[in-house]
């Protein structure tokens, strides 16, 4: 089976005199190059740094989709610390929605096209609980800007439970020494290859380059990259001239395959309710190799269903709107083929009934870029509510889990007033009054001299 293999490049170098030939290289490699991680300090800063502006549009424009780094510290499973020293998970959901927030604020008009949540946990966790705040990541950035591409490091190890997580799923990292020993999960070997990304580092001559990328062929990898480089940062490079010419044309034998398969038939929908859709059609023969078939809406992929299904759920739908749905078959090799007939459908009206409005915001300017929100949990009269949305200032900045009644927020400046509310949602999108506002304002830095 051929597999249509892209690069992939964790770019860890930040855009300077003495990095200049390696943004580049990236530039002038656009074609081969399908996705570049931007990482300024493990994370967006908080102001615009013009020569990452001025990089990440130029890969743009090259053709790469640039993504912001965001970490997620394990959901502070191991002890890491979120930057307002806090441990549990939602503090750490919080500061990934804030970050992917600066990402879009910051780079938003150079370009950037999503986002790398870097440090996931690779186990379930009880109840699934740490596949469903990386769901409502996913989801959080889709809401906000629904062309982007997700993509998490779960490492090795991973568990089935994320297989539907993300868009792209990083299922190695590390050594080609490890990657030769490593058994992948026996799951990843029957999906869509472009469900994963393989990394590996101290790779360092052309023939070991050359193994590393067979291996990831039998294993299943739609998108690899290889480099010499070690730790600490073996991200903090781009190989030689030889060796980046050498890894290009090794992907090119995985792409002979120019054979679309055949347009899928019988689109049609099967459930509806007011905040979903779900779609099946007729599985196109196994003689294409089909290995996903890509849900569209309108013409902007939605959903993609692997591993032989031939049915998905649309979700996070507005209640009673009109939607244009059609689905391209994909092989292996990367060919889609046409799209099928157009099917035209509404969502349901919802239940019309929303949450009551969250009572007794009030909070605390706890430092001087931060503050501390605590609420009373909202009441659905028809069930349970779904979430939390947070404004500030008017607009949203975060959506916590419904069992969250505080939360801190950082990333503010110092010696400044901002206005928050809280909107609860329920499961089938119908948004409660605005809580009552509360107006905090931040102490002044106290490194800061004060204005003459």
């Amino acid at each position: 089976m051929s597999i249509a293999q892209q690069l992939a490049v964790p770019t860890y170098f930040p855009p300077r005199d003495e990095t200049v030939a390696y943004w580049d290289k990236l530039t002038k490699s656009g074609k081969n190059v399908s996705i570049a991680i931007a990482n300024p300090f493990n994370g967006p800063h908080d102001l615009v740094d013009p020569n990452y502006t001025r990089v990440i549009k130029a890969a743009v424009d090259s053709g790469i989709t640039m993504l912001g780094y965001v970490d997620i510290g394990y959901f502070g499973t191991t002890g890491h610390t979120t930057r307002l020293g806090a441990t549990d998970p939602d503090a750490w959901l919080a500061q990934a929605q804030q970050d992917v927030n600066a990402w879009y604020e910051l780079y938003g008009d150079a370009g950037i096209g999503g986002i790398f949540f870097d440090q996931v946990t690779n186990q379930c966790g009880t109840d699934n609980e740490y596949v469903h705040r990386i769901s409502m990541l996913n989801a959080y950035l889709k809401e906000l800007h629904i062309d982007a591409i997700s993509v998490t490091n779960q490492g090795t190890g991973m568990d089935e439970c994320y297989r539907d997580s993300a868009d792209i799923l990083l299922a190695f990292e590390g050594t080609l020494t490890t990657y030769r020993e490593w058994e992948p999960p026996a799951w990843t070997l029957e999906e869509d290859p472009h469900k994963f990304w393989h990394l590996i580092y101290d790779t360092q001559t052309e023939a070991e380059l050359t193994e590393a990328i067979i291996l990831s062929k039998v294993r299943n990898a739609g998108y690899v990259y290889v480099t010499p480089g070690v730790m600490p940062n073996p991200w903090n490079l781009l190989p030689s001239d030889g060796y980046w010419g050498k890894h290009i044309e090794l992907l090119e034998p995985w792409r002979r395959d120019r054979t679309p398969p055949s347009e899928p038939n019988g689109l049609r929908w099967v459930g509806r309710t007011s905040t979903t859709i779900t779609l099946a059609w007729d599985k196109v023969p196994s003689r294409h190799g089909v290995v996903a078939y890509d849900v569209y809406d309108d013409g902007l992929r939605v959903a993609t269903a692997s591993k032989g299904a031939t049915s998905a759920v649309v979700r996070d739908l507005e209640a009673d709107s009109r939607h244009e749905f059609t689905v391209r078959a994909r092989d292996a090799a990367g060919n889609r083929s046409g799209a099928t007939d157009e099917l035209r459908v509404s969502t349901l009206d919802s239940d019309r009934r929303r949450p009551q409005a969250p009572t007794g915001l009030s909070g605390i300017a706890s430092t001087p870029t931060s503050v501390w929100l605590t609420w009373v949990p909202a009441v659905d009269p028809d069930g349970e509510v779904a979430k939390y949305d947070v404004y500030r200032d008017g607009k949203r900045i975060l959506s916590l889990p419904p069992a969250t009644v505080s939360i801190a927020i950082g990333a503010l400046k110092s010696a400044t007033t901002y206005e928050f509310h809280l909107v609860a949602r329920d499961q089938s999108g119908n948004a409660s009054p605005a809580s009552a506002k509360v107006s905090l304002t931040t102490p002044p830095d106290p490194q800061t001299p004060p204005t003459p």
